[in-house]
């Protein structure tokens, strides 16, 4: 096959993360986190998202 990683299915990978100790970096996990839904879309509170009218910081554990 030309390219045998994309008959993996998500468990493939996460199993072989597994076997092989692949590190992580922590953002591919849930955090309690602050965030604004705009559009149908969470958006992490950062220098870069000004609110807009209504908007209001949320918190919860997202990914």
């Amino acid at each position: 096959r030309i390219f045998p990683l994309s008959n993996w299915t998500e468990m493939d990978v996460w199993q072989y993360i597994k076997l092989e100790d692949i590190p992580l970096p922590s953002i591919y996990f849930s955090h309690e986190r602050e965030f604004v839904r705009r559009n149908g879309v969470l958006l992490g509170k950062c220098e870069h998202i000004t609110l807009l009218d209504g908007e209001q910081w949320e918190s919860g554990n997202v990914r």
